[in-house]
């Protein structure tokens, strides 16, 4: 974590930071962005609302209270939230679009699997479009 990082949004009542690709939401070791932002900004007492994968960057919301925290909680839980994920590949996509959907159980070993049931499950739709070769 770079030192000196700073939000792209602040509110009193959350930031939103914008997270690299390659290091880990959270980390056993606190080498994780979420443990680097604590040392960061050690006056903060912060609460992660929500993650991105090791391999995703792009902007994650930190509460600032946990009032807010809660808040956002509920409506990550409702759905009240979408999150839009934009993925770049030099292959041509092999489906135009669709979903994806599953619960995703908190793992044993560290790594999310998405399993076929669909108590509380995670849903992902997607669109595909092949960018214009020059």
């Amino acid at each position: 974590m770079a030192q000196g990082i700073t939000p792209v949004f602040s509110h009193h009542d959350f930031l939103i930071f914008d997270k690299p690709e390659g290091i880990s939401f959270h980390s056993e070791s606190g080498t994780g962005f979420f443990a680097g932002l604590q040392k960061t900004l050690p006056d903060e007492t912060l609460y992660p609302v929500h993650r991105l994968d090791k391999m995703t960057s792009g902007l994650v919301v930190v509460a600032r209270n946990k009032e807010a925290a809660q808040s956002f909680s509920h409506l990550f839980a409702n759905h009240s939230i979408h999150k839009t994920y934009i993925a770049l590949s030099d292959k041509k996509p092999t489906k135009k679009q669709g979903r994806v959907a599953g619960d995703m159980p908190r793992p044993l070993n560290g790594s999310w699997k998405l399993n076929q049931s669909r108590q509380n499950p995670a849903i992902t739709r997607f669109t595909s479009e092949a960018l214009a070769q020059n």
